[in-house]
């Protein structure tokens, strides 16, 4: 928790993962490269410091609640598998919904579920576009349900898979998970 927004602020205090705070106030900052957002909180302690926080890292309770929901539920479902994220990855709530974090790189994962949406890209228009220019052609994303660690404030979510058209056929783009080996 930081003073003020400004990149030369004090540190007040210290939260960790899975700390509560009030939200006393939202403020948005604009640069020339990005809008940053941030809340002014205060701490559930006995001294109640107050100060600023940046919002992409405080999640919302009714997110925590949608995604413990979620856990709750897919519970019965046997495990698909495990892996490792490979790289940063985006959680999601439902398939295709918003982003409501990024998890870390070489987080363990469960797999639950399994799902596809598709869609179809906008037509892009260039000024020197014709009317008889090829139409995108609809993308087909997977989507998994994934469980996460107990360590984790969220515990379910959905991560997508790219669909691409190969010589061989179609391949799923599962960059994001490694396979672990099962464990003796």
């Amino acid at each position: 928790i930081r003073s003020t927004t400004a990149p030369a602020a004090l540190p007040l205090a210290e939260v960790k993962r899975g700390d509560r705070l009030d939200i006393l106030e939202q403020a948005e900052f604009k640069t020339p490269t990005r809008t940053n957002e941030w809340y002014r909180v205060r701490t559930k302690t006995s001294d109640a410091t107050e100060g600023w926080v940046e919002a992409r890292s405080v999640i919302n309770k009714s997110v925590v609640d949608k995604s413990l929901d979620l856990f709750e539920k897919s519970r019965s479902i046997p495990s698909q598998g495990i892996g490792r994220l490979k790289v940063q990855t985006r959680l999601r709530l439902e398939p295709g919904g918003d982003v409501v974090t990024h998890l870390s790189r070489g987080m363990m994962v469960e797999i639950a579920g399994k799902t596809r949406t598709t869609f179809k890209p906008e037509k892009q228009h260039d000024s020197d576009d014709t009317d008889d220019s090829e139409e995108p052609e609809t993308r087909t994303v997977i989507w998994y349900q994934v469980r996460l660690p107990e360590t984790e404030v969220l515990r379910a979510g959905w991560v997508g898979a790219w669909l691409e058209r190969t010589r061989a056929g179609i391949v799923a783009y599962l960059r994001w998970l490694a396979a672990e080996p099962a464990l003796a």
